[in-house]
């Protein structure tokens, strides 16, 4: 059988529904929470590399400073050795993380295009790093910073542009390849910044 709804019983329905709504007003249990403004630093801005972890942390609102230099690349990336705060703490947004990074963790294996192609390097002096890398990656080439500096607190959108690049190998309008044999090995002959804050 189909169980008829009637005038009556919607009228009981709004009434108990408008009781509730009143409740609720009275109570403030209506009303939205405040925003919080404190964030908790992740764990795994601390277990990943430098650049990953950057830009964790500024999606947070925090900003980010690095305390040591350390060689970077796309086969060799640095990683992160410490976090101060610590991971678990509750900081505001807009607070200075720490970032004390590593050259020991996982490294990446070359791989050669059998199109071996080449390209006239164009100069990114003044320019980020981040445009520099840009660059590499698309034309899939490596690409080599021996030493990133370290770096006060930051609110760069990521690790990269808050560098400019000071000097590079090959020098602009230089030709760059993947690499090249040496015997039975390979050796990439990447695009190699110095950088400056």
């Amino acid at each position: 059988m189909i169980a008829r709804v009637t005038t009556k019983d919607v009228s009981a329905v709004t009434a108990g529904l408008l009781v509730a709504g009143v409740v609720m007003v009275g109570s403030g249990a209506g009303n939205a929470p405040a925003a919080s403004n404190k964030v908790t630093i992740p764990l795994r801005a601390r277990e990943t590399e430098l650049a990953s972890a950057f830009a964790l942390l500024r999606s947070l609102g925090l900003r980010v400073a690095i305390d040591r230099s350390a060689s970077y690349s796309s086969l060799t990336p640095a990683w992160v050795a410490k976090l101060s705060p610590r991971v678990g703490t509750r900081v505001s947004i807009g607070t200075v993380v720490t970032v004390t990074p590593s050259n020991l963790g996982p490294r990446g294996s070359p791989s050669v295009l059998k199109s071996h192609p080449r390209y006239r390097v164009p100069s990114f002096i003044g320019k980020t790093a981040a445009t520099a890398i840009a660059w590499a990656n698309r034309h899939h080439m490596y690409w080599s910073i021996p030493a990133i500096p370290t770096l006060p607190a930051s609110s760069a959108p990521t690790l990269f542009a808050a560098y400019r690049v000071t000097s590079q190998t090959p020098k602009p309008g230089g030709t760059i390849v993947q690499g090249i044999m040496i015997g039975k090995g390979f050796r990439p002959t990447p695009l190699t910044l110095t950088l400056q804050r």
